[in-house]
């Protein structure tokens, strides 16, 4: 059995990655409260973790990890938060504290309450805490979501940039107190939501289904927003396992001469078949390192793409442009590569580049199953 606990580290996600496909563990346990959910960067992490577990289960069962044997009570907190529902959505099966009895019923019924409140734009009932959670469900009837589609008459037709410009001024008015959201300029939202359209738009693209067309059998997809505080004092105790995250909270907070960061943290994710066998047509056992590092940088430059539509690939080529000009941090785990680029050192003027790829680590990864990508975005970072 996996287990996943309060205490649980980068490294230990990194661990049940690279397990899962070695070793069939068709239960996982997991706690309501992980520390690392609160971590910059820490939700994707464990969403991707879980979703990968998953996957290489022929029938996965999720157990709570209480303390009580209250399942209703378990479920309920479980549910509340992002990784609860997505190890819910994506389990074959979910069973009590002691593992006795079947409650997937009772799990169903609790992840539908707080999928229809994203439906319907309840943006504070989204999530437990401060923040906003919308997730997209592929294999029921909640597959687009009505803050990102169109209503039932045009299922699977994404918003416009004008909607996702309305989203994202409602994400920053539910996840930020009113002092701090005056710093949020309209050139800050904006920017958001031109990265949250093309980010998210890829993930209706290219994550619903897999190599060879099919629908898969259980599928989600989303967007984790929320408002960081990152102390300088505590940069190393919020980036533990992260060292590519910590360099540039380093710099930033330098750079900015202040003991106190404020960012926008932006993630989306999703349970496809990841960027570089996507985009190579073909699964990653005969495809070597490089191979999949120059597929996955590929789909980052200017006119690549997997699409025929031949302005499609300026899609992750403009979100590079927009947090270089707000000195922003991205992260991206896919397949077998983890890797990220920052600007928090860059001439804002400057002309565009190509993204210089930084790997988080240097030892071999497991190949986890979909797309985890991170932004962070300094606030009031124009250029």
């Amino acid at each position: 059995m996996f287990a996943l606990n309060t205490q649980l580290s980068f490294s230990e996600c990194e661990d049940l990655i690279a397990n899962a496909s070695r070793v069939s563990h068709a239960q996982l346990k997991i706690a309501t409260e992980i520390r690392l959910s609160n971590q910059p960067a820490g939700a994707m992490s464990l969403v991707q973790a879980i979703v990968t577990w998953a996957r290489k289960q022929p029938s996965p069962q999720l157990i709570t990890y209480a303390d009580s044997k209250d399942d209703d009570a378990a479920i309920s907190n479980l549910s509340s938060k992002l990784h609860g529902l997505v190890g819910i959505m994506m389990a074959s099966d979910v069973l009590s504290f002691d593992m006795s009895q079947s409650i997937r019923v009772q799990a169903n019924q609790r992840v539908r309450d707080r999928v229809v409140a994203m439906d319907e734009g309840r943006l504070h009932e989204t999530t437990k805490g401060i923040g906003v959670d919308l997730v997209c469900i592929d294999h029921s009837s909640k597959a687009y979501l009505g803050p990102l589609y169109h209503g039932p008459e045009v299922q699977g037709r994404l918003r416009s940039e004008t909607d996702f410009q309305e989203l994202v001024h409602k994400l920053i008015d539910v996840s930020v107190a009113e002092p701090q959201r005056q710093r949020i300029s309209a050139y800050d939202r904006d920017s958001l939501a031109g990265i949250l359209k093309e980010l998210f738009s890829n993930t209706h693209e290219h994550a619903r289904r897999d190599i060879d067309g099919q629908p898969f059998r259980k599928s989600v997809r989303g967007i984790h927003a929320r408002h960081l505080y990152i102390s300088s004092d505590n940069i190393a105790e919020q980036t533990k396992g992260f060292s590519s995250l910590k360099n540039y909270f380093e710099l930033l907070s330098r750079s900015r001469q202040v003991k106190r960061l404020q960012l926008i943290e932006l993630a989306i994710f999703d349970s496809g078949p990841g960027i570089a066998a996507r985009y190579l047509g073909r699964n990653l056992d005969s495809v070597s390192m490089k191979e999949e590092f120059d597929a996955i940088n590929s789909c980052f430059l200017k006119h690549i793409t997997t699409k025929n539509r031949p302005s499609f690939g300026l899609g992750l080529y403009r979100t590079m442009s927009l947090l270089r000009s707000h000195n922003g941090f991205f992260h991206v785990r896919s397949g077998r590569q983890s890797l990220t680029t920052d600007f928090a050192n860059v001439d804002r003027v400057s002309k565009e580049q190509e993204v210089e790829w930084g790997r988080e680590g240097t030892a071999a990864l497991g190949e986890a199953a979909g797309t985890c990508i991170t932004i962070l975005l300094p606030v009031g970072a124009r250029a």
